[in-house]
């Protein structure tokens, strides 16, 4: 018995992505694919809406929301801003949640942004089943891909070549010192730490709060110090180094 499904697409993220792998989605009829994929994994698609700024650039040049249209996608036009996207994402699904489609069973999400771990929550904790989609090169690929209960990447799905990416370390108070040391080779000069913590960030399966507590636990045990430095003129009093 098929799925009822529904497809959320954060076409920016799509569009984005394909011109940095130099990948022509149109030439390789990724709709069609796509539902192509689905079909024959178990899913009916009832709908695939596509969310965009659709007057960016070369999207509008091209007519991006028009060839969108012709393939039988509903399309949202999103304003500039970082969470534009994700915002319509979320207002559709859970309209469609609790009004307008009680019968969809499967919300398929393809998106690369992590923001949106709490809609997919939502969506699991009324039953319903949560299939996402995301890039290879997404530097949070190995956290989202444990959001959904079914994980796919689109490159298999638009059946282009791909490496399955390595799988990120955990982050220790050794690592920790590590990472600091090779970035003072590196730089040969005073390490600003909200800087740092954002290379952890993408090299490591961590967060914020975590880095933030072996910092503490490396400075109480006398491995690392925090201090001022000058750069351009102006004092910071961010700066971490190894004692």
């Amino acid at each position: 018995m098929c799925k009822n499904s529904i497809i959320f697409m954060d076409y920016d993220n799509i569009w984005i992505t394909c011109e940095q792998k130099n990948v022509e989605i149109y030439k390789l009829n990724f709709i069609e694919k796509i539902n192509t994929f689905f079909k024959e994994k178990g899913y009916q698609i009832n709908e695939i809406i596509a969310y965009a700024n659709y007057d960016n650039g070369r999207m509008n040049r091209d007519k991006h929301q028009s060839k969108l249209q012709g393939l039988g996608v509903q399309t949202r036009h999103c304003r500039n801003g970082k969470d534009s996207a994700d915002i319509a994402i979320a207002c559709d699904v859970l309209e469609k949640l609790y009004l307008t489609a009680k019968d969809i069973n499967t919300y398929i999400i393809i998106s690369c942004d992590k923001d949106i771990a709490p809609l997919i929550n939502k969506l699991k904790s009324q039953n319903k089943e949560v299939v996402l989609v995301t890039f290879t090169v997404n530097i949070d690929w190995d956290v989202m891909k444990n959001y959904g209960d079914i994980h796919f990447w689109f490159e298999e799905i638009i059946e282009i070549e791909y490496n399955e990416p390595e799988v990120k370390g955990e982050l220790n108070a050794d690592s920790f010192i590590k990472e600091l040391k090779d970035e003072f080779e590196r730089r040969q000069s005073d390490i600003n730490y909200s800087l740092f913590v954002k290379s952890l960030d993408k090299k490591y399966n961590t967060d914020n709060s975590t880095i933030d507590g072996i910092r503490d636990y490396c400075i109480s045990e006398g491995l690392v110090e925090m201090h001022e430095y000058k750069f351009n003129g102006r004092t910071y009093r961010d700066g971490i180094r190894v004692k």
